[in-house]
């Protein structure tokens, strides 16, 4: 299922995890929720 959303991570975050401003992929899995950059 995909859905729309906004989601606001502080700059330092999103430099750690190397994402830049724009758009993520939310997967959740047990007891997680993993955000990765989204590259077409």
């Amino acid at each position: 299922m995909r859905k729309k959303g906004v989601l606001i991570l502080p700059k330092s975050i999103r430099e750690a995890a190397g994402i830049d401003e724009g758009e993520v992929i939310a997967e959740a899995r047990e007891g997680e929720i993993v955000l990765k950059p989204f590259r077409p």
